[in-house]
């Protein structure tokens, strides 16, 4: 295995902190992340499931991934609510020139 700053040879595995996942330290684990944001951020806070919010900005990707989990994993009421959110937020409008 190569050392850290030595290039790899074909087929090793680099020692770097990007190939274990380690780039963000301790923190930036999805774990982590999630005790530390707010019950508000997530479509059911009780459950800490389905964030779709970040750092109190709703995000429109995090809303289209709620909208396909929600139907893939049987939570129809998560799916609509983030359809609703998705569909008052992050559609875009348009402009009617008459």
């Amino acid at each position: 295995m190569a050392k850290r700053g030595e290039k790899a040879k074909f087929g090793e595995r680099e020692e770097s902190a990007f190939a274990y996942g380690k780039r963000g330290g301790k923190y930036s684990t999805p774990k982590r992340r999630r005790e530390r944001a707010k019950a508000s951020d997530f479509l059911l806070p009780k459950e800490r499931k389905f964030p779709y919010k970040i750092g109190g900005k709703i995000s429109c990707k995090l809303l289209l991934a709620a909208i396909r989990r929600g139907g893939q994993h049987g939570y129809p009421e998560v799916q609509a609510k983030a359809r609703k959110l998705y569909s008052s937020h992050c559609q875009p409008t348009v402009k009617r020139y008459e």
